[in-house]
């Protein structure tokens, strides 16, 4: 099983986002049978360490630790846990 997870910061505000021209480039590269792929928010990869990040590829169920380490996130974030997002994807 191979585990990915590349942090980016989203760019600007609401406020300062309609001055922002996104770029955008693409890139294909074929998955792995069993190839574990995460997509999360700053809020999610910044409350946790890339080591309680990788542990849940060692889950055997992906879903319930991927909801441990949510609701582990928003904890330590507190009050500033609105931006607390992750889904993993998992190739067949």
């Amino acid at each position: 099983m191979i585990f990915v997870c590349i942090p980016t910061r989203s760019v600007g505000t609401s406020s300062t986002a309609k001055d922002i021209k996104p770029s955008i480039k693409q890139h294909s590269e074929p998955l792995q049978k069993n190839e574990v792929l995460l997509l999360c928010s700053d809020g999610f990869w910044e409350m946790l360490s890339n080591n309680e990040i990788l542990s849940l590829a060692k889950a055997s169920d992906l879903e319930s630790g991927l909801q441990k380490w949510v609701n582990k996130a928003v904890k330590r974030a507190g009050k500033n846990s609105d931006n607390v997002t992750a889904q993993v994807f998992i190739s067949h």
